[in-house]
């Protein structure tokens, strides 16, 4: 199943949509923005995929959490995730408050060598990028500024704001060095405590009850935390 999200599904603000294919050295990247996303009436967008393109979004408010494929990663204000052509992925709001900001990059590579600085990031996230990435709030300016300006954007401004979303989308989330590891680790004894919390948010819970999801005891919990 492929979804994009659309104005009247999600009863959210809507940003121009705008498509713009940017060509950076032997890559081309195509760029196209979203809108808004709440969940307060929909609290899931239920397992699905995509195919041909990278679905990219900015959490702006609340909590959840994000599965793709196996790994699974708890969603809160100023989180950037990215899900991959191909893999099933799916956002969940236990409370309902999750809000968020969503855009599409689609990738095209042609042989010869990297020359400049923007062309060795795409190629270094298209070898290998974290799904999850947390402290990127300040992305958020740039749609802000394509949904406030008033009355038509120049086509330059338009082009100059998408090229500092993917620009900074592909450099935060790549992975420079093989094997290094990534700023949330699904193995991660307190993100797998922080996911059962999540889930369990609606019910009363005691620290035993998270220490158990995650093999601890209420010591060691305590002492991680």
């Amino acid at each position: 199943m492929d979804i994009r999200w659309t104005y009247s599904e999600t009863g959210g603000q809507l940003f121009p949509f705008v498509v713009e294919r940017i060509q950076w050295g032997r890559h081309w990247v195509e760029v196209c923005t979203g809108s808004w996303c709440r969940f307060d009436e929909q609290t899931t967008n239920y397992p699905h995929r995509h195919e041909g393109f990278y679905e990219c979004w900015l959490v702006t408010a609340g909590t959840g959490v994000y599965q793709h494929g196996d790994e699974r990663y708890p969603l809160q204000a100023g989180v950037l995730n990215v899900a991959d052509p191909g893999i099933t992925h799916e956002i969940i709001s236990h409370t309902g408050d999750l809000v968020l900001v969503y855009w599409t990059i689609r990738l095209e590579s042609g042989p010869g060598q990297d020359e400049r600085f923007e062309e060795r990031i795409v190629s270094q996230f298209a070898k290998g990028h974290r799904h999850h990435c947390i402290q990127q709030q300040h992305l958020l300016s740039h749609f802000m500024l394509l949904s406030e300006s008033a009355g038509p954007i120049p086509q330059w401004r338009q082009r100059q704001f998408l090229q500092l979303v993917v620009m900074e989308t592909m450099a935060a989330t790549s992975i420079i060095n093989p094997g290094e590891p990534t700023l949330i680790d699904p193995d991660n004894m307190a993100q797998r405590a922080l996911v059962f919390i999540l889930e369990n948010v609606t019910r009363p819970i005691s620290v035993g009850d998270v220490a158990d999801s995650v093999n601890m005891s209420e010591r060691q919990l305590r002492r991680l935390f």
